[in-house]
């Protein structure tokens, strides 16, 4: 279930980092191809749009979406959009943690019709 709280294990920034990432799947379960999907996270000062695919730490349609280079307490909107900007999901808020142990929060969409 999304969204977990993790350690950030993408690169070597180690707690002077916290993001949110995650992959996307379709209805099969199967990655989705990349750059078919953006995923959009904005509030607390930010607005970016994070192209799926382009993070393949996380998984073949990775995607992460840089938010400060220490871990805080903030809220975040995110929601899944085509590549043209049309949204597909929900939106789903999010707060982050101010822990280096949960500094990614690792946030998946699921295709369900």
């Amino acid at each position: 279930r999304s969204p977990q709280y993790l350690q950030n294990f993408a690169n070597n920034a180690g707690c002077n980092w916290m993001a949110i990432a995650g992959e996307v799947f379709d209805l099969d379960g199967n990655p989705v191809a990349p750059g078919q999907f953006v995923v959009h996270v904005w509030d607390s000062g930010i607005d970016q749009r994070a192209v799926v695919g382009d993070a393949p730490a996380y998984g073949p349609s990775g995607y992460e979406q840089f938010l400060f280079d220490a871990p805080r307490v903030q809220e975040q909107s995110v929601q899944l959009e085509t590549s043209n900007g049309t949204a597909v999901s929900q939106v789903y808020r999010v707060q982050t943690r101010a822990s280096c142990n949960q500094n990614l929060v690792y946030f998946t969409f699921v295709q369900n019709h």
